[in-house]
């Protein structure tokens, strides 16, 4: 079972640690979201290293706030964009 969490768009997501299955013998600690909109989100995210985020747009629209950024950016161990 998975707890969904709303989100406005400015408000902090929280991620939770748990244990992920990464390989087929292999589990793994990371930080793991449940997100749903609540509204039409103009944002731009950053995932950090070990984090999954499941978002949910819910009928939603997310957009990015700065085109000329990626609205959604990864990134690896050295805090650099993957």
């Amino acid at each position: 079972n998975v707890e969904w969490q709303a989100w406005d768009g400015k408000s902090e997501i929280k991620y939770e640690q748990k244990w992920v299955q990464v390989s087929e013998y292999t589990k793994q600690g990371r930080y793991v979201a449940y997100v749903y909109l609540t509204g039409n989100v103009s944002a731009n995210l950053t995932v950090a290293p070990k984090h999954i985020l499941y978002l949910c747009l819910n009928g939603y629209s997310f957009t990015c706030a700065d085109p000329s950024q990626p609205a959604i950016t990864l990134t690896g161990e050295d805090g650099k964009p993957v």
